[in-house]
């Protein structure tokens, strides 16, 4: 996934170039669209709190146009090429050389805003290889929402199919212990 934001509220950008020929035909010259074109519409209305803090941070109140009283953090607009690619039929080669084009041509009219990484759960977690040393350290120091959040840290970095099998067993035995003891304390 993919997203830019814009400090313009309805920034558009050519992202797939149409192409057409000339075709002779029977009663003359007709064009014939080899290619539709792609204008990437910036959107207002779906920018998250993250991104309004980014585009704080990287355009202050560099905003041009902005009428006297108007808050300029309420211009900012979104493109979200997941989004765009569902709608217009994207096969993933065409999704990447559209995020390709944004990213290269990104600058002081819109930039790529990537959702701030999850924290490591412990410090050295990342130097841990062993699933089972991992889920006992995890089970031992940490709470359901610690293993959650080991899980979530697991799934965006490292992708360790046997770590994250590891934790999720955790909290299976953490949900069937709880179970227990309220069949016991009825």
């Amino acid at each position: 996934m993919a997203r830019y934001i814009s400090k313009a509220s309805g920034f558009k950008k050519t992202v797939i170039k149409g192409e057409q020929t000339l075709v002779q035909g029977p009663q003359g010259p007709t064009v014939s669209i080899l290619r539709d074109a792609h204008i990437a519409l910036f959107e207002q209305g779906n920018v998250t709190p993250w991104e309004v803090e980014r585009a704080a941070e990287v355009w202050g109140r560099d905003f041009k146009g902005v009428a006297e009283g108007e808050a300029p953090l309420k211009r900012i607009s979104a493109y979200d090429t997941d989004l765009a690619a569902e709608r217009n039929g994207w096969d993933a080669k065409t999704k990447a050389d559209v995020e390709k084009l944004l990213d290269a041509q990104q600058g002081q009219d819109y930039f790529r805003v990537d959702l701030p990484r999850l924290a490591a759960p412990w410090p050295k977690y990342d130097d841990a290889v062993d699933a089972d040393q991992i889920a006992a350290i995890a089970g031992a120091s940490l709470e359901a929402d610690g293993v959650t959040h080991a899980i979530a840290y697991e799934l965006e970095n490292l992708a360790r199919p046997d770590v994250i099998a590891a934790l999720e067993e955790i909290l299976e035995v953490a949900g069937d212990e709880v179970s227990e003891e309220e069949l016991v304390g009825a």
